[in-house]
């Protein structure tokens, strides 16, 4: 959280997704979160604005020219991680930002998070669909296979689960257990429950 009311205006808007030649900056995104969302912005005092910089790309094996020469290495503990995020909001914001400007600040590290899409992905994405086609009623959703992003997974789920989101009439609708966020799989059985499995490794 900073301290800069010269970013009541959003220069970036929400956010932007950051490419891997993008010299000088090694933030992969940053969210302007009290632009993005409504409820933080109105809980939040004016002038004070929520940033996030995310970091790790993940392997990048078949894409040695996705990084540009002379570039930094990943910022890895937290004193370098917060001068990289101020460094790279300032660039990617066109705003300087400095710790001065700093009310508070925090490090989430996520172990399971996505990896790069290296080469091949997509051909072992429709191995895995032909699979489960096979199984006839087996659904797999989330992003290792829809691609990054909720609008990815959103608009790939009811047409790959089509079972797993239509209710069976008569029969409550169940909740998805804590497995479907993390890109689990879901069976959909005659009854109309479902049970939900994680198939993919959480790293």
């Amino acid at each position: 959280m900073l301290d800069r009311p010269e970013l009541d205006t959003a220069p970036r808007g929400t956010g932007v997704l950051v490419a891997p030649q993008s010299p000088g900056i090694q933030a992969k995104a940053l969210t302007h979160a009290t632009a993005k969302w409504a409820w933080l912005d109105e809980s939040t005092a004016p002038g004070l604005h929520v940033l996030r910089l995310s970091y790790g790309r993940g392997a990048t094996t078949g894409a040695p020219e996705s990084a540009p020469a002379g570039a930094r290495p990943e910022p890895d503990t937290e004193a370098d991680l917060l001068e990289a995020a101020l460094r790279d909001a300032s660039t990617l914001l066109g705003v300087g930002l400095s710790r001065d400007d700093l009310v508070g600040w925090d490090v989430v590290r996520w172990a399971g998070a996505l990896p790069f899409a290296s080469l091949g992905h997509k051909q072992r994405v429709a191995r895995v669909r032909e699979l489960c086609a096979a199984e006839g009623d087996l659904a797999v959703v989330g992003g290792w296979v829809a691609g990054n992003g909720l609008a990815a997974i959103v608009a790939d789920t009811p047409a790959r689960s089509p079972r797993c989101c239509t209710p069976t009439p008569g029969i409550p609708h169940p909740e998805p257990g804590p497995a479907a966020s993390r890109g689990g799989s879901g069976r959909a059985s005659a009854s109309g429950k479902i049970t939900v499995r994680q198939i993919f490794p959480a790293h």
